[in-house]
């Protein structure tokens, strides 16, 4: 069960292109920053929109989420606001219809052969869309896996660096004091 749940029904999207706006309730928000490791999310919705393709056996699905989250600067802990505004697109399709994946023989992905001009594909759900669940997703790959405050740096928080001591100076130091 994910934190934030909006079900798009896939049988009763017809012909048409449809749009669905979502928002996260602060419940959500709250539950998808913990999940996420970060201080706080303050705001997240996404915009979708999804229609038929190939034949009506898949679903092309375009949004962008925007959000605003506070993490954790890697150096000095402060919190550091980043803003958030992604656009992304997927193709579903029936699990059969998968393209399959070519791998060299080193064991990498071909991803320019996987891709080609297309959008990403994955497998239709056998239920209902997870649209709250594919934001959540989008917003934390968009998320800063480093993020630094304004002027945090060691050398700047901490001074130089201390530059190495000889483990023996220590033993040094002391024979020459008890002579």
């Amino acid at each position: 069960m994910s934190e934030f749940e909006r079900p798009f029904a896939l049988d009763k999207l017809g012909d048409r292109a449809v749009t669905q706006t979502i928002e996260a309730k602060p419940a959500e928000r709250e539950a998808l920053a913990k999940r996420f490791g970060v201080l706080g999310i303050d705001a997240l919705t996404a915009r979708f929109t999804l229609k038929r393709v190939r034949a009506g056996r898949g679903v092309r699905l375009e949004g962008t989420v925007e959000g605003k989250a506070r993490q954790a600067c890697v150096v000095s802990l402060q919190p550091v606001a980043q803003e958030i505004s992604e656009t992304f697109a997927t193709i579903f399709v029936p699990e059969q219809d998968l393209k399959p994946i070519e791998v060299d023989e080193e064991g990498a992905v071909n991803l320019d052969a996987f891709l080609g001009d297309e959008e990403l594909e994955e497998a239709l759900p056998e239920g209902p869309l997870d649209l709250g669940e594919i934001a959540a997703q989008e917003f934390a790959v968009a998320l800063d896996p480093y993020p630094r405050a304004d002027g945090a740096g060691f050398k700047a928080e901490w001074g130089e660096a201390p530059k190495p001591v000889s483990p023996f100076a220590d033993l040094k130091a002391r024979l020459e004091k008890n002579k």
